[in-house]
């Protein structure tokens, strides 16, 4: 150690070193009992302080009591001067010191009584403003909360219709387009819905009975308008067939020699114009015919495309 007989203080216990040597004790053993060592110290400072305190105050406390009591002392011997001059001035009775004693009494009793009837008043108002004040703060939180959990409400509320109109709108609006993707689907994978039917062919209708009426087909447009009127087809043998209706055309009777148009025939064995087909390539004025068919316009023309 440096000083030996230097005063043991925390700050000197915490700060104090030893040399370090191979058969000794742990450093930090040591520094850790050095440090509550320097506590206890510390703490048995603050407590010698503390006592030391205290008896300065008990000798103030001590001193101010002599010196009251010299008062005291000094005030009773003014006391009984002022008895003994009032004895030899006027003779004063013990019941009237008695009386006069009691009255002090109870003035000093009415005093205190009233100046705690006061304090006792004013803490019952203080504390009913204060539960007032209390009461007033939370209703008003109340109602304000009441208040805000109902705009909440009325808000979430309106954001479910939004949100439910919103589903029901997108809904339709994919059902639209399911349905015309699968319309889209339909003519790609068969272009031939948008074409109209090909025509029967004098032997396709020739296969049929007399009189009996060709159903349309889905694919061949239905009209009631009248589009050949009276055609006659010219040939140098022309067969007699039986009559062939077709819906939206009059009938239409191949021409016999020597027959006028539209009577009827009794061979009903036809052989076909040129190629096997309804309308010859000579026959202009049938031709011309079924070009205005086609070109005409007709109530389910949007069903096919056109």
């Amino acid at each position: 150690m440096e000083e030996k007989n230097a005063q043991a203080t925390p700050q000197l216990l915490t700060d104090i070193q030893f040399k370090v040597s191979r058969k000794g004790y742990d450093p930090g053993e040591v520094d850790a009992f050095l440090e509550r060592l320097s506590a206890a110290v510390t703490q048995m400072q603050d407590r010698l302080r503390q006592a030391s305190a205290t008896a300065q105050d008990a000798e103030r406390r001590a001193s101010e009591a002599v010196r009251e009591a010299q008062i005291l002392q000094t005030r009773v011997d003014e006391l009984e001067s002022g008895v003994v001059f009032a004895s030899a001035g006027e003779d004063v009775s013990p019941e009237f010191e008695a009386e006069q004693a009691s009255s002090v009494l109870a003035m000093a009793k009415r005093t205190a009584d009233a100046v705690m009837n006061d304090a006792r008043t004013n803490a019952a108002a203080l504390l009913s403003e204060a539960e007032t004040e209390a009461s007033n703060i939370l209703r008003d939180a109340k109602e304000k909360a009441i208040a805000a959990v109902g705009d909440l409400d009325a808000t979430r509320q309106e954001l479910s219709a939004d949100a439910a109109a919103l589903a029901a709108f997108m809904d339709e609006q994919r059902a639209s387009l399911s349905a015309g993707l699968s319309r889209i689907q339909h003519v790609l994978d068969d272009p031939s819905a948008l074409r109209v039917g090909v025509p029967p062919t004098i032997q396709e209708l020739a296969a049929l009975e007399g009189d009996a009426t060709v159903a349309p087909s889905s694919d061949f447009p239905i009209s009631s308008t009248t589009v050949i009127d009276d055609a006659t087809v010219v040939d140098e043998e022309p067969p007699a067939t039986a009559p062939v209706r077709i819906v939206g055309l009059e009938e239409i009777d191949p021409p016999v020699p020597g027959v006028s148009a539209g009577a009827e025939a009794s061979d009903a064995d036809a052989e076909p114009n040129e190629g096997g087909q309804l309308f010859g390539a000579k026959d202009d004025e049938v031709d011309e015919a079924m070009r205005k068919f086609f070109d005409a316009n007709f109530d389910d023309d949007d069903r096919f495309g056109r």
